[in-house]
């Protein structure tokens, strides 16, 4: 039961935590408040990474729009190849050279 308790805190209330455990445990149970401290620590990392991830592959996918936009591919079937919604390729859609 804890461990979902523990798993729907920020980091905020996660520090309150771990600071009031170091004051009032004895000195047994600090060893278990710095594995509580290294797995917030931990998981935040994870999230960290996890949304770098995505924003890359985000970022990716737009710049694969903007290369088909500009080699003449229709906005929809762009919206359909990078799965961008067909709004956000018109709000970036570069205008076409007239020569």
């Amino acid at each position: 039961m804890l461990k979902y308790v523990l798993d729907d805190l920020d980091h905020e209330e996660e520090q309150l935590i771990v600071n009031k455990a170091e004051q009032h445990l004895s000195k047994e149970l600090e060893d278990e408040v710095m594995t509580l401290a290294e797995r917030f620590e931990q998981r935040g990392y994870n999230k960290g990474m996890q949304q770098g991830i995505e924003q890359g592959a985000h970022q990716a996918r737009l710049a694969l729009a903007k290369r088909l936009l500009a080699d003449g591919l229709s906005e929809l079937k762009v919206a359909s190849l990078t799965g961008i919604q067909l709004q956000a390729l018109q709000a970036f859609k570069m205008p076409h050279n007239i020569d």
